[in-house]
């Protein structure tokens, strides 16, 4: 009886402390100071990949398209694993037939490129077989602190853009926006 009621009291105690709260009603995702959970990164990636591919294969032709991916800009107190989306959003890409481009290291390919044909090297590489973007993408997360009756918020906003190299427009921005409720005592303002 004695272990009854003392397994009563711990759940009692348990379900009565202060847990982080969700405020998107139909996500199981929970992190205790509100920061952005890898499985939301993750799968907002994998989505805007997807709505990216489909833009691209109707409106301008897959073929014909060389996507740089640029990396996400992290705009948040947060160090938030960027490279986690970067890595989904490439993949997905990738599955869905876009031509994809990393530009961030094109200076150091350029490098291996001009010594390789210095002739110091057994396979000379042929200059000019480097593609050249069509269009880039730019993922930025921007975060909003706030107090909603009482209760710390965190909103964190994925943005995403596809512009035209060319010509820098704009054809597409889509966001996802992600709040939560802070736990009381998890953080300090």
């Amino acid at each position: 009886m004695k272990k009854i009621i003392g397994l009563v009291t711990v759940l009692t105690f348990i379900s009565c402390s202060s847990t982080p709260k969700k405020l998107d009603a139909d996500k199981e995702i929970i992190s205790d100071q509100g920061e952005l959970t890898r499985q939301e990164m993750e799968n907002t990636a994998k989505e805007m990949g997807v709505y990216i591919a489909h833009q691209i294969q109707n409106d301008l032709g897959a073929g014909k398209v060389y996507l740089a991916f640029l990396p996400t800009k992290n705009d948040t107190t947060e160090e938030i694993a960027v490279d986690l989306y970067d890595q989904s959003m490439v993949s997905t890409l990738i599955s869905r037939k876009v031509n994809v481009l990393r530009v961030e290291d094109r200076t150091a390919a350029l490098r291996e490129l001009q010594f390789s044909q210095s002739g110091a090297t057994e396979n000379e590489l042929e200059a000019g077989k480097m593609k050249s973007a069509t269009h880039f993408i730019q993922t930025i997360i921007l975060e909003n602190v706030f107090s909603h009756k009482g209760d710390k918020i965190i909103e964190h906003t994925i943005l995403t853009e596809l512009r035209s190299v060319e010509t820098q427009a704009v054809l597409f921005s889509k966001k996802k926006v992600f709040r939560k409720k802070v736990a009381r005592g998890q953080i300090s303002w």
